[in-house]
């Protein structure tokens, strides 16, 4: 394994890794949200999955300083606490599409619109995953979206995921939906975030009637939100990089 590099991409700070033996030039990439007090495991995620993949692959683990408003895709009213959600997802992903895909893929032997790429992201960046996945669907700009204890009760996101489902909409390379949630998760005063683990399941049936998804899984873990999250990670990453057709 190569050591990680911090580099500032569009004025964004990333973490790039090239992981395992193999042609990197081909090798699937890992776009992985993280805050700011996330960075230092990400080797933690990179030693899990070493233990459950030998594919090669890069990640690059780009950094959010403003979690609320970075990975949330429209305004929304506090869920606890005050801070509200900015709704700044679009923004996120505009960086992804102008630089951190093109300038992240250009250090091992250029972009390619064929190399596999697998957007990941825990929690409210697990919702961005998910939702960044169906922005692009048709792009086919990610391959597969791992979305572990997504926030998946997000304002609105169950009538957008409705809506993305059942547009029509075609890709021309199969995908892939990773999602896992801990079985404690929904055990919560809270009322709209109690409501993750049925909208999660909700998900995952419906996928079933998405033409563009040939794979996808739910997996329920134990203990709560912020349990093993870099176990989780790694358990969804590494299923992303098993993919047969990945």
């Amino acid at each position: 394994m190569r050591n990680i590099t911090e580099k500032i991409i569009g004025g964004r700070k990333c973490f790039i890794c090239a992981v395992g033996e193999g042609d990197f030039s081909v090798a699937p990439v890992v776009y992985m949200g993280v805050s700011e007090r996330e960075t230092g495991s990400i080797a933690n995620i990179i030693d899990g999955l070493k233990k459950k993949t030998d594919r090669a692959f890069i990640i690059n683990a780009f950094e959010s300083r403003d979690w609320n408003a970075d990975f949330s895709p429209w305004e929304a009213p506090p869920a606890f606490g005050n801070e509200p959600f900015a709704g700044h997802a679009a923004y996120t992903l505009s960086w992804l599409r102008q630089y951190g895909v093109s300038q992240t893929e250009a250090e091992y032997a250029g972009e390619d619109n064929c190399r596999k790429r697998i957007i990941a992201g825990y929690s409210l960046a697990g919702l961005f995953s998910l939702w960044a996945y169906y922005e692009t669907y048709e792009q086919n700009l990610f391959h597969v979206a791992v979305s572990c204890s997504g926030s998946l009760w997000y304002p609105g996101f169950k009538e957008y995921f409705d809506m993305r489902v059942e547009s029509g909409a075609r890709r021309s390379h199969p995908g892939y939906v990773y999602l896992s949630l801990g079985d404690q998760e929904a055990r919560t005063k809270n009322r709209q975030m109690s409501q993750v683990e049925a909208i999660t399941r909700y998900v995952d049936e419906k996928l079933e009637k998405d033409p563009g998804v040939c794979g996808h899984i739910f997996e329920l873990n134990p203990g709560g939100h912020s349990a093993d999250n870099g176990i989780r990670m790694a358990k969804g990453i590494a299923w992303a990089l098993e993919q047969e057709k990945l």
